[in-house]
């Protein structure tokens, strides 16, 4: 869920990823642009917090966002925190300001009622998105339709075919990518997008083909409008396609260079990781590239006769995502038009009858054959031709479909079709072709219904998993180490997986766990954070990661483990030793307080910014939650439903699920006992669901060789030329550019380097899958002690304290010209308000002051972030102003010392893990950086909830106390 992205830690603790342009003016510190903020806020709160003083009549920060607080005797307790629960009744309530709105979430407690409404609102289905309009035209064609202000005047048109590589069969690999080719590129619909201010692609992935068009509203060179042009472009696309010798035969040139380019070590780990992950099906052998020598090898048949097996209407899915000029009702007339011509997929198409296939189903399972076939104008016995009246066929050019002479049939199982299946009510009458009564989710199974009309697979990708919980199968053994030794290869990395099913987001139940999760994982992070910044840690990075995954079709939890060779062992301790700490005791309550907080401000500030999201990360957001079987919420009601379930989450529902989660790497070789210690009376509770976990699958990639140091053996030279790609096969080449013998020539350097003998003076580095196992499974590392609660500051400076300093020093704005000497130590008697606080420019949009100790000020209001802003502080005296000399403040001394600054991150009375909780909940980002002539401090901040002031206390902080 987008609403869950949770907060991120990074080993500096002024560190910021985003990229903003800023406007400044020449001159000494400065602050820019406030985005988000009203102007009039601006000035208030920069006037004040730069001299440390939040006005009684409107510093007074809000009530803590979303802090649990109990209306009784005492404010001491809250469902977080542990210790005796006070006798009820009582009200527990979370508290969010919307800026003049305030929302209250209560429930009362120590009353018999209580456990009783929390587990309805749980229960209650999450509200779906009431702009999200979605349908299905009479030939089974689905559309998705989605008005997104942004970007403006654009929009975003995707036609998803479910059918990807996974689909292939052992002779097909590859074919899947082959056809994406050759009806994109083969389009002469396609080809008149070009030139009119669109674009569009294609790409191949496990699951499904998408192709894609990013356009404007109105063609630039016609002014017509351009949505219409695009569908009849993607209709044809996937529907009426020619499969000319020529076109196939270029692209398949294509095909064989991206899989030559792609064939680089980042691409061999990947088939390496998904390979181990999932042996027990196709995901882990039908990679979206395919196989080179069998796409070499095929005739223009095999080509065809993939597409025409899985491009039905009933198996495609149309996503309009942006910024429409029309109604709905406009642009679903428009979806019929282009796309409601084209009759549903029959079996017909591969030479079979309704009447036949039901009656070999409903006897037995059994074979059904077949003596006809189609001819090589595709008519056959095919009802349809490619006349634009069914689904289309050979256009003489290609050979037509050849039929199996034996093909498997069998009604589909009740039990084996998921309840997310589209239509799941009616499957029982459904039944499939190339599976069988206890497998329909073999290679190349397709699916049709008593009438003989294809439809779509229930289950996406079609495969069986095998998960990481529930009880042990009978010979069921732990998860073997599986090595992969390559000479180019830096570092040793370890990777721990547990597979488990997808929970779909339906009720507020399935918001809560996903919640929790997210907790887990922001908790370790932080961890491993506090560990690295340790003088010379051992690992280069250990990361913690459970998602859902719908190119994937199931949830994977991964432990990722990197570390420079000869620090493999130590890695793997620091590893076990955290997750088992937070296995074995939980998260304490401050941990579980500070990203309640943060996700909850997260939460919000997305929620203000929903308007921004552009057009692809919607539809993607679309995409992926249709696959997984979410119900898909806007933003707003998405934050209040996590503003709800916040409210009911507690301490040890949070370690319950922590105690299940995690236990696939925190008890490597433990996994019956872990079964067994769950089982126990004494132990209810303290698991959640899905109980104990397992890994199913543990990967070690590692360098071939080291030196006598330890340090890994660089070999090669500069033979992987290939740029780097992912699984997925996407964008397109050039045929006629291609030089297909140089890179196939340069792939066979690179698969030579595998069995390449040791440089001279190199040491074999083989780490074996007992000594990995024996290090996962130490027991040396059952004696640890719980994690320190760290207390989180409602304040970095006392309100006490800056209400003095602002009593002392008096601030004020002062006329922007003249020199900082001239400045008046005393306050003068009055100072023009025109002259001290001059009209923002109207060109630019931007308000300048000078504080009467010399710093200025320009911030501009934007709406590019909403409820978001940015305050840079820019210090003259970078690089440049070093020494030449040796020593102190000689060359390298503003990079060292801003190093030091930016590592430390203690400030006044408070440790770094206190900074960086306190900027963990308040959603605060920030990074410190010197060039050759400035020292710059960002700071990226929430600008709700007194995220403003909580900025400007940090900045106030690290100026006047770093320590």
């Amino acid at each position: 869920m987008a609403l869950l992205r949770g907060p991120s830690c990074s080993p500096g603790l002024f560190t910021h990823r985003k990229q903003h342009s800023h406007v400044c003016s020449p001159g000494g510190t400065r602050v820019a642009r406030l985005a988000g903020l009203p102007r009039r806020t601006c000035t208030k709160v920069v006037n004040s917090c730069f001299y440390s003083r939040p006005s009684a009549s409107r510093v007074s920060r809000p009530q803590q966002f979303a802090r649990p607080l109990h209306f009784g005797s005492k404010l001491t307790w809250s469902p977080s925190r542990p210790g005796t629960k006070l006798a009820g009744p009582h009200i527990t309530a979370t508290i969010h300001f919307h800026g003049r709105r305030v929302t209250i979430h209560a429930a009362l407690a120590g009353v018999a009622d209580a456990a009783t409404d929390a587990r309805t609102l749980l229960q209650t289905p999450v509200r779906g998105n009431p702009d999200l309009v979605t349908g299905q035209l009479d030939n089974g064609l689905r559309y998705v339709i989605l008005p997104n202000p942004t970007p403006p005047q654009r929009f975003e048109a995707h036609l998803e075919v479910h059918a990807g590589s996974v689909d292939e069969r052992a002779n097909e690999q590859g074919v899947a990518h082959l056809v994406e080719h050759v009806t994109f590129l083969g389009s002469k619909r396609r080809e008149s997008l070009l030139g009119t201010g669109a674009r569009a692609n294609a790409y191949t992935d496990f699951h499904h083909t998408v192709f894609h068009v990013h356009a404007p509203l109105t063609n630039c060179i016609t002014r017509t409008p351009m949505l219409p042009q695009v569908l009849e472009a993607l209709a044809e696309i996937a529907f009426e396609p020619q499969f000319l010798p020529m076109r196939i035969e270029k692209e398949r040139k294509a095909v064989l260079a991206e899989a030559q380019m792609m064939n680089n070590i980042d691409y061999r780990i990947d088939c390496q990781l998904l390979t181990y992950l999932h042996a027990e099906n196709n995901l882990g052998c039908r990679f979206p590239i395919g196989k080179t020598e069998q796409v070499k090898t095929w005739e223009h048949s095999v080509v065809q006769n993939f597409w025409k097996k899985w491009y039905f209407p009933a198996n495609v899915t149309l996503y309009v995502v942006g910024d429409l000029d029309r109604s709905n009702e406009e642009v679903k007339a428009l979806i019929h038009a282009a796309f409601g011509k084209f009759q549903a997929g029959s079996i017909e198409d591969h030479g079979l009858t309704a009447t036949a296939l039901l009656n070999c189903s409903r006897g037995a399972a059994g074979l059904l054959s077949s003596s006809s076939s189609a001819d090589g104008n595709g008519n056959g016995n095919s009802a349809r031709s490619g006349n634009g009246n069914g689904v289309g066929s050979s256009n003489g050019n290609g050979t037509a479909a050849a039929v199996t002479a034996d093909i498997p049939v069998a009604v589909v199982p009740d039990e084996i079709i998921p309840a997310s299946a589209p239509g799941n009510s009616n499957w029982k009458d459904h039944i499939v072709i190339n599976g069988d009564s206890s497998n329909i989710l073999g290679e190349g199974v397709i699916a049709a219904n008593s009438n003989g009309w294809k439809l779509r697979h229930p289950v996406r990708p079609p495969v069986i998993h095998k998960h990481g919980c529930g009880a042990m199968q009978p010979g069921e053994a732990p998860a073997a180490v599986s090595n992969f030794r390559h000479p180019l290869l830096q570092h040793f990395m370890l990777t721990v997986f547990c597979k488990l099913p997808v929970y779909s987001l339906k009720a507020h139940t399935d918001l809560k766990y996903s919640f929790m999760v997210r907790t887990i994982l922001a908790a370790f992070q932080f961890r491993m954070n506090q560990r690295y910044v340790r003088a010379d840690p051992p690992f280069l990075g250990i990361d913690l990661d459970i998602s859902d995954s719908g190119r994937e079709g199931c949830c994977v939890a991964t432990l990722t483990i990197t570390a420079q060779p000869i620090y493999w062992e130590q890695t793997i301790k620091v590893a076990v030793e955290e997750i088992r700490r937070l296995q074995r005791f939980g998260l304490t309550a401050s941990e579980v307080e500070r990203y309640t907080l943060s996700m909850l401000r997260d939460s919000a500030q997305l929620a203000q910014q929903a308007n921004s999201i552009p057009h692809i990360n919607s539809l993607d957001f679309i995409m992926e939650s249709l696959a997984l079987g979410h119900t898909i919420m806007n933003h707003s009601d998405a934050h209040e439903a996590l503003e709800a379930v916040a409210a009911t989450t507690t301490l040890e529902d949070v370690n319950a699920l922590a105690a299940s989660m995690l236990t696939f790497a925190s008890d490597v070789g433990r996994e019956e006992e872990m079964l067994e210690v769950a089982a126990q009376p004494e132990t209810e509770g303290k698991f959640a669901k899905p109980g104990p976990t397992r890994a199913t699958s543990i990967v070690a990639c590692m360098p071939a060789y080291i030196d006598q140091y330890g340090d890994t053996v660089t070999v090669g030279g500069g033979v992987m030329k290939h740029s780097s790609g992912g699984m997925g096969a996407s964008g397109h080449l050039d045929a006629d550019e291609i030089n297909l013998e140089e890179l196939e020539a340069q792939s066979k350097e690179v698969d030579a380097l595998q069995d390449m003998q040791a440089p001279a003076g190199a040491i074999s580095f083989d780490v074996s899958a007992e000594q990995i196992i024996k290090a996962l499974a130490s027991p040396d590392l059952d004696n640890i002690e719980p994690y320190p609660d760290v207390e989180l500051p409602d304040h970095l400076v006392d309100p006490e304290v800056i209400e003095q300093r602002y009593q002392e020093l008096q601030p004020r704005f002062v006329p922007l010209d003249g020199e900082l000497n001239l400045v008046p130590a005393a306050a003068p008697a009055a100072v023009s308000e025109s002259v001290a606080r001059p009209p923002t420019n109207a060109e630019t949009g931007i308000t300048q002051r000078r504080l009467s100790n010399g710093i200025r000020i320009n911030y501009r209001h934007t709406d590019n972030e909403p409820k978001a802003g940015l305050l840079r502080i820019v210090a003259a005296g970078g690089r440049a102003a070093e020494s030449r000399e040796p020593g102190p403040g000689g060359a390298g001394a503003v990079a060292v010392a801003t190093r030091t600054l930016s590592e430390g991150g203690a400030v006044g009375d408070w440790s770094r893990e206190q900074v960086e909780a306190y900027c963990i909940a308040n959603l605060i980002h920030s990074v410190m950086d010197s060039n050759d002539e400035f020292l710059v401090l960002d700071v990226h901040f929430a600008a709700t909830n007194g995220g403003l002031q909580c900025a400007f206390e940090l900045v106030h902080q690290i100026l006047q106390a770093p320590r």
